[in-house]
This record gives structure tokens, sequence and C-alpha cells, in this order.
């Protein structure tokens, strides 16, 4: 998963920050948003999840989910 997501990450959808945040140093950030498992992929907009990801996790679907989301 994780070189998918940073293969995104080069080249984000358009309007999408993305970012990779590691919940071991950054547990206040995951309990916020509840992220307890991993890998968690949330569309989040003025600190409130808007959509979670739930398709299959593979580059071309990622990308597209995210561009639906900034629209």
């Amino acid at each position: 998963m994780e070189p998918k997501f940073h293969e995104i990450g080069e080249f984000p959808p358009e309007g999408v920050n993305w970012a990779n945040i590691d919940c071991e140093q950054h547990k206040d950030i995951c309990a916020r948003n509840l992220i307890d498992r991993y890998p968690r992929i949330k569309y989040i907009v003025d600190g409130k999840t808007v959509s979670e990801y739930d398709m299959d996790y593979n580059v071309v679907e990622m990308r597209h989910w995210g561009e639906k989301m900034s629209r």
C-alpha cells in the first residue's frame, strides 16, 4: 500500500492535499480523525471526515476517488 500511496502523492488529484500520517508519532491526529487501523484513506474538509475510501487499493481507483471527492 505505501508505494501506491506515495505514487499518488507525487502527482495528487487536482485540489487534493495527499498526506501520510505516522500514527505512532502523531497519535493525537489519528485519535482526532478516528484512525484505528491501517491503511486508512479519508477525505477531510475543515477538520471533518467527508468520505472514507473503501475500494481496492490501486493507484487508478484511489486517484479517481480523490478527483471525485474534490469536485
